[in-house]
């Protein structure tokens, strides 16, 4: 089960209890895209289950959904320089050339990484669930540093 770790390194304290009032959930209609997405699916253990949405203005949700220290909806800003982190590593890994699945049907009880970037004209969704390039961890940890570094804030 070592693919199935319990966090990302998000601890309790990560997350506020103070609602946040301001900017509602950007939508198309607002021009605001989705500009990066990272999920990670279940497994029959204890994988960590949860969805990061990052929009273009910055505007994130994360929904922790299982095996994860915060279970809910929270939301925060993303500073440029993390969402810079993002694309150096996605480009530093050659991203937007990557088959857009890695998978074995044969493989039982293997959880999914689902990424989507968005730069420019360019998005590529790339599906990891088994054999996929070791070098997706640089971006796996680009996400994971992003979400254990926001000021997460119950979403209502």
């Amino acid at each position: 089960m070592g693919a199935c770790k319990r966090t990302t390194g998000v601890q309790d304290s990560d997350f506020s209890e103070t609602p946040v009032t301001a900017a509602p959930a950007p939508s198309a209609a607002d021009g605001d895209s989705l500009a990066y997405y990272y999920e990670r699916t279940a497994c029959f253990g204890q994988c960590p289950i949860f969805k990061l949405s990052i929009y273009a203005s910055g505007y994130a949700i994360y929904e922790g959904k299982n095996y994860v220290n915060n279970i809910g909806t929270y939301h925060s800003f993303i500073d440029a320089a993390a969402l810079l982190k993002i694309n150096e590593a996605a480009n530093s890994i050659g991203y937007f050339g990557l088959q857009s699945v890695y998978d074995d049907p044969n493989k039982l009880d293997v959880p999914s990484k689902i990424t989507i970037i968005r730069q420019g004209d360019q998005k590529i969704s790339v599906t990891n669930r088994v054999k996929g390039p070791k070098s997706l961890e640089v971006l796996y940890s680009a996400f994971d540093d992003v979400i254990a570094t926001a000021t997460w804030k119950p979403k209502s």
